[in-house]
């Protein structure tokens, strides 16, 4: 079991506190978990004091918290986007909104529940 706090998973996705800080990074940590457990898994929410909150992860957990918070980060946090690509403009929607992101969420914390079944 491993403790991480906003910072810790900032870090980890490469983000500083210049874009995010740490206690307006904590509801985007437990929105991911949110999301885990909606589908299956069953991680506890961060719990403690605002911008030092922690989480307790085993390293499947962790895998799966770290790629559904950068998924939520981008979608979330960063919302649309326009991309200028030559003479085109792109927007770049709300990822939560695209079901295949929204599948491969699911698909993540199914993947982690059935390797929880399997190792006990």
């Amino acid at each position: 079991m491993v403790s991480l706090t906003a910072a810790n998973i900032k870090v980890i996705l490469n983000l500083t506190d210049t874009d995010i800080s740490d206690t307006n990074f904590e509801p985007i940590v437990d929105v991911a978990v949110d999301l885990l457990n909606l589908f299956g898994a069953d991680i506890s929410n961060m719990s403690g004091t605002a911008g030092t909150k922690t989480i307790g992860v085993d390293s499947k957990q962790k895998g799966a918290l770290i790629l559904v918070t950068r998924e939520v980060w981008y979608g979330i946090h960063q919302g649309p986007e326009e991309v200028n690509v030559g003479n085109i403009t792109v927007t770049l929607g709300n990822i939560l909104g695209n079901p295949a992101t929204m599948k491969n969420i699911k698909d993540v914390a199914r993947q982690l529940k059935e390797i929880e079944v399997d190792t006990g």
